[in-house]
Order: structure tokens, then sequence, then C-alpha cells
């Protein structure tokens, strides 16, 4: 309640207080009261006026004590909540950087573990299974290549292009001659023979590596690092989730103290306006 609501109510009191004042004075002239009469009614007048001067002292010392009260709880979940704040933003802090350190591991392990399986491919002969299947793959994206030439009538590649530089072609075909490719039939026969024999070397690659114990162990420990990031992952969540409970209690505890304080200021001033001094509310029985 501020002091707008203050004001009305003088008002209120001042306009209920002229009201009484001629009731009792109006009707008969006042030349015709005599002066114990007039006391009589003036004394009245002013009991009344006593009256609600110290119901409006009543209730501003009534809404003085609940917004100390107010205040003080506010004050109390304050003083819980900071610390639980700050606790859950060293956890939370602590949680970053462990996922962190666990994708720095992760990734560190990951790339370790594509360079064992480019070395054991690389150690295989061309009469080897992967060996044989990367050769049959060369030979079958060659052949595609060349259909895609006859049928957009490209000029042919120089000898040193290597099969990067025949995927960037196909990549920046115009969607018109994607259109024609899809309607010659050796190219589709081509084009499906390579995504069979993409998949037979994707195939006898897994089985190479599974048949390497050094490949295993690192296997292992990236699904091992993989399961550890996801539990960091889900703490670090955790941590968050906790941040945002103990922030949102600091921030309705100073909320409710900032609201207190101006009832209490504004109740205090309001009582001293009356002539009265605000008393401090009783602390609560333990």
């Amino acid at each position: 309640m501020g002091r707008d609501h203050f004001s009305r109510r003088v008002r209120a009191d001042l306009c209920l207080g002229g009201l009484v004042l001629l009731i009792f004075l109006g009707g008969t002239p006042l030349f015709a009261r005599g002066r114990s009469s007039g006391r009589s009614m003036v004394g009245r007048v002013r009991s009344i006026l006593a009256k609600q001067k110290q119901r409006s002292v009543q209730e501003l010392q009534a809404e003085f004590s609940a917004a100390q009260a107010a205040y003080s709880q506010a004050e109390t979940q304050l003083t819980t909540a900071s610390p639980a704040l700050q606790a859950a933003k060293s956890g939370l802090e602590t949680a970053r950087e462990r996922e962190a350190a666990k994708e720095t591991e992760l990734h560190e392990a990951a790339r370790q573990h594509h360079e064992l399986e480019a070395k054991l491919v690389a150690a295989q002969t061309p009469d080897s299974p992967v060996g044989k299947a990367q050769t049959d793959l060369l030979n079958a994206e060659l052949a595609l290549d060349q259909e895609v030439h006859r049928v957009l009538s490209l000029p042919p590649h120089p000898l040193e292009a290597t099969e990067a530089d025949r995927a960037k072609e196909r990549l920046q075909l115009t969607v018109e001659q994607k259109n024609r490719l899809k309607m010659d039939t050796q190219y589709e026969q081509a084009a499906q023979k390579v995504e069979a024999l993409r998949a037979h070397l994707h195939e006898q690659c897994r089985l190479l590596f599974e048949s390497d114990a050094a490949w295993q162990k690192s296997h292992e420990t990236r699904q091992g690092l993989t399961q550890d990031l996801k539990s960091l992952e889900e703490n670090r969540k955790s941590a968050a989730v906790e941040v945002a409970k103990y922030l949102k209690e600091v921030k309705m505890a100073q909320l409710l103290m900032a609201r207190s304080r101006l009832i209490i200021q504004a109740s205090s001033t309001q009582l001293s306006t009356l002539g009265a001094t605000p008393k401090a509310a009783a602390p609560a029985k333990q």
C-alpha cells in the first residue's frame, strides 16, 4: 500500500468527519443552540475523528508489521539460497570442465583410432580381400565416370585426375544434367555397381579391423570414453538445473525484500504523519 492509498484514506476520513459535523449541526440554526449543546456536539465529533485516526493507525501498523515479517522471511530465504546458488554454480563449472576434458580425450582417441585403421588398410596387398575390393571399386568408379562423360558429352579427364576430382565434377552437375543421367540405363547400372562394391569394401575393412587386437582395444577405449562423456553430459545438465532452481529462489527473495521495504517505508511515513510511532513486529516464537 503506497502514498496514494494513504491520501485516499485521509480524504475519506475528512469527508466522513464533515458529514458527521453537518449531521450534528444541520437542521437547527446555530443561534438557537446552547453553549452546552454545542460543546457536546464538538466533543462527539472529536471522538469520532479520534476513533477514525486510531483505526487508520491500527491498519497502518498491521501493514507495517506484515511487511516486516515478509521482509524477515525473504531475508532468511536469501541467506539460505545465496550460498546454495554459489555452490551450484561451482558444481556446474566443474561439470563443464570435466565434460570438456573428456571430449578432448575422446577426440584424441578417435584420431588415433582412424590412424590405426588407415595403417591397417595401407598394409594390405593387392591380392588381399581388402586390396581386391579396392581395385574393383576403383575400376567401377572409372567406368561410372566414363558413362557420365558419354551421356553428357563432356571432355575426358586428364590422366592425373583422381577420384576426388571426378566426384567434384559430379557434384557440380546441373539439375538438367542429373536428370539426363537418371534417364540413361547404362549409367544407372554403373552407379548401382559402384554402390555395391563400396559396401563390399566397407565390409572387408570391418572384417580386417575386427581381426586386429590393437584395433579391438582402441575400439573399446572409444566406446568407454563415449559412455563416460554421455554420463558427464547428464551431470552437467543436472548441475544447470540446480543453478536455475537456486537462481530463481534468490531472485524471488530479492523481489519480496524490495516490495516489503517499500511498504515498510510508506507505512512508517504515514504513521509518523498521524503522530504515531511504528512498532516492530514481535519475533516469532521458536
